[in-house]
């Protein structure tokens, strides 16, 4: 996310995160394991099944699955957009607390550590569950604040860059992401990936 301040469709801000992921290795590792997840559930599905990728950014998590299926991808960045659709992702540029889809419009909506710089969790949360069909998924991964390696290892980036890189602003631990999931769809699973760095969560609208 940017800076506090900075907007997110910032050049500069785009070319920062498109840096750091491609320079370094880690991010790509630890999206080895999001990426299996979301296998899991959306690998078999077809061209009518509709997939919103919400603060997409590039599409790097959920690119592979545009070949079957259709992935909307929502971000307010029209750089890391441009990538997004090279990636096969259908782009719309907007604020993803106000989702420009209608009601009941898409079977699944992903959210990869997003919700975490989002400081309504019952807006977003709500604006998902509005464009979710009903019995429709929704798989929440974020970073997990109960584990003690993710801390260290949060503090000790902050330290050697000497600022805040995550601009996370609501962060969540395992039981706060099982009570919102919950509220605004039934919970079906919550569990970690990465050594317990990341949680998952996944909810079906009733």
């Amino acid at each position: 996310m940017p800076e506090q301040g900075k907007p997110a469709y910032d050049r500069e801000y785009a070319q920062d995160f498109s840096g750091y992921y491609n320079k370094l290795k880690i991010f790509r590792l630890v999206d080895i394991q999001k990426k299996k997840l979301l296998a899991k559930y959306f690998s078999d599905k077809s061209e009518d099944y509709t997939l919103l990728d919400l603060g997409c950014g590039t599409g790097s998590i959920t690119s592979s699955f545009a070949q079957n299926c259709t992935v909307i991808g929502i971000d307010q960045n029209p750089v890391l957009l441009k990538i997004a659709q090279k990636n096969g992702l259908k782009t719309i540029q907007s604020e993803i607390s106000l989702i420009p889809l209608s009601e009941n419009s898409v079977e699944a909506v992903f959210m990869g550590d997003v919700i975490e710089h989002i400081e309504s969790r019952s807006a977003i949360l709500s604006e998902v569950n509005r464009v979710l069909k009903k019995n429709g998924m929704l798989i929440i991964i974020t970073p997990n604040y109960s584990s003690p390696l993710w801390n260290i290892a949060e503090k000790m980036a902050n330290f050697l860059s000497g600022k805040d890189l995550s601009g996370h602003i609501t962060p969540f631990t395992k039981e706060a992401l099982f009570f919102w999931v919950d509220k605004y769809t039934k919970l079906s699973k919550i569990g970690c990936i990465n050594f317990g760095m990341w949680l998952f969560a996944v909810g079906q609208k009733n």
